[in-house]
């Protein structure tokens, strides 16, 4: 039946949105601790530069 498949469908779709929200959240993470990194390396070059 034709609703069974949509009601698969929107199933998949929203499994597959959970995954891409939790890979996002993941990707936000890590670029946060990037962030944190650069920034310690930034006042770790300055010091040795002065």
């Amino acid at each position: 039946m034709i609703s069974e498949e949509n009601a698969a469908s929107t199933e998949e779709t929203n499994a597959s949105m959970q995954e891409l929200n939790a890979t996002f959240a993941m990707i936000s993470e890590s670029a946060n601790k990037l962030q944190t990194i650069a920034t310690d390396l930034t006042s770790t070059i300055s010091y040795f530069s002065t």
